[in-house]
C-alpha cells in the first residue's frame, strides 16, 4: 500500500468456517462507535459478498465488481459516500446485492489502487482477508488478527498459516500479529504451548453463539453478549497499536 493515514486492521481465519467475517463486521462496528466511522472491506471476491453479513445487502451502492476497472488514485471522500453504510461503517463487499445480479470482481491491480485510496481516507480500515489473497496484496505491516479453533486440525491449520505467512510477508507483519481463538475454551496449558510454539500472544476467546446466525438471517448487524468482552479486548489491543 502507498503512504497510509488510515489505520488497518487485517482479520484472517486459519480454517473455514470460524467466523472471521463475523469478527471483522464487528470489529468494524465498534471502530465505527469508538472513532465515528470506520470502513469494513471484503476481500474474498469470489464468496457471496460481506454485506450479508452486515445486513445491508439490501442497500445500493458501490461493490467491487464496480471497482473492476479502476486504474490509479480514487477520489477517497466520493468513494466512501458511495458504499453501504450502517452506523457510521462503510462497506466495500464482493458479489451481488438482492438490488443487482452478481458480476466479475475486479482483478488484483484495481484491489490494491482501491485499498490504496481508502488507506488515505484517515477512518480506520478493516480488512476481511482470506488466506488464499496471502501474498497476493501489498497488505501493511498492521494489526493482524488470525482466528483459528482449538481442535488439533485447526491449530494445525494455524500452524501452517503463520508458517506461510512467515514465507511471502515481510516479519515486521508477525511482529504486528496476534491469535484469537474460538470455539472450545482453551486450558491454558494449551494456549501456553501454542504461544511458545508460534511465537505469537494469545489475544482473546470468542466463545461460539447460537443467537449469532438467526440475527444475521435478520439482517441485524454482528453482535451478541457472548462477543463483548473479546471484541473489548481486540479493539484495545488494535487502537493502542494503530494510534501509537
Amino acid at each position: 500500500m502507498a503512504t497510509m493515514t488510515s489505520p488497518v486492521i487485517s482479520v484472517t481465519a486459519a480454517s473455514g468456517g470460524l467466523g472471521a467475517s463475523t469478527l471483522a463486521a464487528a470489529l468494524g462496528a465498534a471502530l465505527a462507535k469508538r472513532h465515528g466511522r470506520s470502513i469494513l472491506v471484503d476481500l474474498d471476491l469470489d464468496g457471496g459478498g460481506l454485506d450479508v453479513t452486515c445486513g445491508v445487502d439490501h442497500l445500493d451502492g458501490l461493490r467491487w465488481p464496480d471497482l473492476a476497472q479502476v486504474r490509479g488514485p480514487v477520489p477517497v471522500g466520493g468513494l466512501v459516500a458511495a458504499l453501504p453504510e450502517r452506523r457510521g461503517c462503510s462497506v466495500l463487499a464482493a458479489g451481488a446485492s438482492r438490488v443487482r445480479p452478481a458480476e466479475p470482481g475486479p482483478g488484483s491491480a484495481a484491489v490494491e489502487d482501491v485499498l490504496d485510496s481508502l488507506a488515505s481516507s484517515g477512518d480506520p480500515l478493516v480488512l476481511d482477508l482470506p488466506r488464499a489473497r496471502l501474498g497476493a496484496l501489498r497488505t501493511p505491516a498492521s494489526p493482524w488478527l488470525l482466528l483459528t479453533g482449538t481442535r488439533t486440525r485447526e491449530l494445525a491449520d494455524l500452524d501452517v498459516l503463520v508458517t506461510r505467512m512467515s514465507a511471502v510477508l515481510p516479519e515486521s507483519h508477525l511482529g504486528a500479529t496476534v491469535v484469537v481463538t474460538t470455539g472450545r475454551q482453551p486450558p491454558a496449558a494449551l494456549v501456553a504451548a501454542v504461544e511458545a510454539h508460534l511465537g505469537l500472544t494469545h489475544l482473546a476467546h470468542i466463545a461460539r453463539d447460537s443467537s449469532l446466525s438467526p440475527a444475521i438471517e435478520r439482517g441485524h448487524w454482528p453482535s451478541s453478549r457472548a462477543f463483548a468482552d473479546a471484541i473489548s479486548a481486540v479493539l484495545d489491543w488494535t487502537w493502542r497499536r494503530v494510534v501509537a
